[in-house]
């Protein structure tokens, strides 16, 4: 028998065209179409998604060849970085390629090789070796840990921006969140860029609502969608339980505010047929209620509101300084539960070009 042996003369007993490959098997409605997959979330697959989505960002045209989700990567792992148990040299250059303008000491790295050596083990001796073999040299690498390095990439493949007329509370973000300081009324946070532009209760707060929604639609790419969430207090205010007897003039001051400082508490109710007015397609919309216990966020947030409100709302005789007092103290007494008020969520999607 010859001492070489080609492993492809002793291939493994599958047909890969047959048994790897083949038409799909899931209901239509639960699959989703994707331009590009990538098999694999570990740095390569990662930094390949990255890489392609940079490039994407100047081919509206090719982002919108490849469909609602342009680039997909597929993950055996529970989380990204699930799977991946080594540590590693890293070279630096990758990294200056992906992100040019993220300082190292932002690199999910432990830190930088700074001197390295390799020595033949015997029984009794510790041999250096000197010149040592280039595959061996790693001065000027980065030691890292291969799951942080993949959990770091996975949230710097979804990047989200975050706009509002004031950012001061905006703390302890993700790293693929950024924030600007934006007023949507004047101008879109940026032209056919987005995916997805989500605004929660922003369209009935703001009295150029028309111009503020013209400008989130301009900021979708082709074939981008935009989530619109408002209220329709008319139709469904705070409801109290156990009841609460000034509920119904806590909701009655509640949309003469709105009223007075130019929001629209019913801008919920006209929603759907804005977003058709702008030129969304495939739109649609569903409504909620929220249902929250005193204790939570969403109860203090009621709570918090009325106490930063009050003033005015005495002020204005919508209230009395007893009525926000015992409404405050309504909204942080256990065992109270509130519901309300009604919430519409609308979406359309801006039309491919």
């Amino acid at each position: 028998m010859p001492r070489g042996v080609a492993p492809a003369q002793f291939p493994p007993p599958v047909d890969p065209a047959r048994e790897f490959i083949g038409p799909p098997t899931d209901p239509e409605e639960e699959r989703i179409e994707v331009g590009v997959a990538i098999v694999g979330g570990g740095p390569a697959g990662l930094a390949c998604a990255i890489r392609l989505t940079q490039l994407l960002e100047h081919e509206p045209e090719l982002t919108d060849k490849l469909g609602e989700v342009p680039v997909a990567v597929i993950e055996k792992g529970k989380t990204p970085g699930a799977h991946l148990l080594s540590g590693a040299n890293m070279r630096p250059s990758a990294m200056k390629e992906l992100f040019p303008d993220l300082p190292e000491s932002e690199w999910p790295v432990l830190w930088k090789v700074e001197k390295d050596a390799v020595y033949l083990l015997t029984k009794k001796q510790a041999l250096p070796l000197k010149p040592m073999p280039p595959n061996f040299r790693n001065h000027g690498n980065y030691v890292v840990s291969v799951a942080q390095l993949g959990r770091w990439l996975a949230e710097r493949a979804e990047r989200v921006l975050v706009t509002d007329l004031d950012t001061r509370f905006l703390e302890e973000l993700p790293d693929n969140v950024d924030v600007q300081l934006h007023d949507v009324t004047a101008e879109p946070p940026a032209l056919d860029d987005f995916d997805l532009v989500h605004a929660r209760a922003l369209l009935e707060h703001v009295p150029e609502r028309d111009v503020a929604l013209a400008n989130l639609v301009r900021s979708l790419r082709p074939g981008g969608w935009l989530l619109a969430e408002d209220v329709a207090f008319p139709c469904f205010p705070l409801v109290v339980y156990p009841e609460w007897p000034l509920t119904e003039k806590l909701n009655a001051a509640a949309a003469a505010g709105f009223r007075a400082a130019g929001a629209d508490s019913e801008y919920g109710v006209k929603l759907l047929g804005r977003l058709d007015e702008a030129g969304l397609v495939e739109s649609g919309a569903e409504v909620h209620v929220p249902a929250a216990r005193t204790g939570t966020a969403d109860v203090d947030f009621v709570a918090l509101t009325l106490e930063q409100l009050g003033d005015k709302l005495v002020a204005a005789g919508l209230l009395t300084a007893e009525d926000v007092r015992d409404g405050v103290d309504a909204m942080r007494e256990p065992g109270r539960v509130v519901l309300g008020p009604l919430m519409v969520a609308a979406w359309g999607r801006r039309p491919p070009d």
